[in-house]
């Protein structure tokens, strides 16, 4: 089980640096800024689930 909950952190964190380079290029785009704190917030509740 925690090897499909690291797959699924990688697979976040992965999406989470695709949202931070797209908020380079639209810095006003508070959609995105909104998903990416949600999707930070879920990387660390997941990471912390596994310790």
């Amino acid at each position: 089980m925690n090897e499909k909950i690291l797959n699924l952190i990688d697979e976040y964190k992965d999406t989470e640096q695709c949202l931070t380079l797209g908020l380079q290029q639209l810095p006003q785009n508070q959609n995105a800024r909104a998903k990416l704190e949600v999707l930070r917030m879920v990387i660390m509740d997941l990471e912390e689930s596994i310790k």
